[in-house]
């Protein structure tokens, strides 16, 4: 994603690349840790695919598609993970949380498909 997208999201915090369990992505962030926003971390994983990944876990809190993408979202009350079936080979994750305990005023899983719409439209042949 680029910064102007993730800005037209509501992040406001500069973005980081970082590694989550293995996966390399950036988190694009709104608010200050300890004060109202979120935080949602976006990859891309090749070493598992969308279908195993949704097999593995409970059934989905939100079935979907995003950008014409099959999509299966868990919502954790404090957050979402948000999973999108974008190759054979792999798929797009976007992890978004809270940065308080306070609510940041957003449903997360719907903050979370914008994150990958946005993300999406940067994939080669999306």
């Amino acid at each position: 994603m680029t910064e102007q997208q993730a800005t037209a999201l509501g992040a406001d915090q500069p973005l980081r690349e970082r590694d989550s369990n293995g996966q390399l992505g950036c988190t694009y962030q709104k608010g200050k840790a300890g004060t109202p926003g979120w935080s949602a971390f976006v990859a891309v994983d090749g070493g598992s695919t969308f279908t195993a990944e949704v097999e593995a876990r409970n059934e989905p809190t939100k079935k979907g598609e995003v950008a014409g993408y099959p999509i299966a979202g868990y919502d954790s009350g404090r957050g979402c993970v948000l999973y999108a079936d974008v190759s054979d080979q792999g798929y797009l994750i976007v992890n978004i949380a809270r940065t308080s305990t306070a609510d940041p005023g957003i449903d997360m899983c719907q903050q979370a498909e914008k994150f990958a719409e946005a993300a999406i439209q940067n994939l080669p042949n999306a």
